[in-house]
């Protein structure tokens, strides 16, 4: 779910976001706020989506979530139209879920060498599948030079928590609210022992 506004609230930005950020502790500030829907349903330049998203929630909008914003409109617009992508589809934060699997603040950034071993670490003790792929030879091994090595361990975590029944699925909030199109304006996540693969 996307929020929409208005600015006149105090605080316009999802609770699934704040919370995260809070799950997170360190990381916090790899979760950037959702952009309005406003601001990721046309082609817009970073000016203009940024004005956009300020009319409609009060505040601009962070060149991360715009570098992203036509893969949050893809997924908005599947997920509004197609009721079985509705029932599916969840929305995951990759540090979210580390620090699930982790159990505490994960210590270092994803960026450096000792983030990429925690994180790896993590994978390898969730998964026998994940054990077997991910290593650094083989990442790199299977991907182009364009894709960093840990965006694929963020897509790694992501499939995992995917493989989880959804009746053991957490999520941020636990009462998430909904958005003006009804979807559940949330993060899910899982903890190591739900994950069997």
């Amino acid at each position: 779910g996307l929020p929409n506004g208005p600015p006149e609230s105090l605080d316009c930005e999802r609770q699934c976001d704040k919370e995260a950020r809070k799950f997170v502790v360190s990381r916090r500030s790899s979760v950037f706020p959702a952009p309005a829907r406003a601001a990721v349903n046309a082609s817009l330049s970073y000016k203009e989506a940024a004005a956009v998203n300020k009319k409609a929630m009060g505040k601009g909008l962070t060149r991360q979530a715009f570098a992203i914003s036509s893969k949050i409109r893809e997924v908005d617009e599947l997920i509004r139209r197609d009721d079985r992508a509705r029932r599916i589809v969840r929305e995951v934060h990759p540090e979210v879920c580390f620090r699930s699997l982790a159990g505490a603040a994960l210590k270092d950034s994803k960026k450096t060498h000792n983030g990429y071993l925690e994180r790896l670490s993590l994978l390898n003790a969730a998964s026998s599948s994940a054990k077997e792929f991910a290593t650094a030879t083989r990442i790199r091994d299977q991907f182009s030079s364009d894709v960093a090595v840990d965006d694929v361990l963020d897509a790694m975590v992501a499939a995992l928590t995917a493989t989880v029944d959804d009746s053991a699925l957490k999520t941020l909030p636990s009462n998430p609210p909904k958005d003006t199109c009804g979807l559940p304006m949330q993060m899910v996540y899982a903890e190591s022992e739900d994950i069997d693969v």
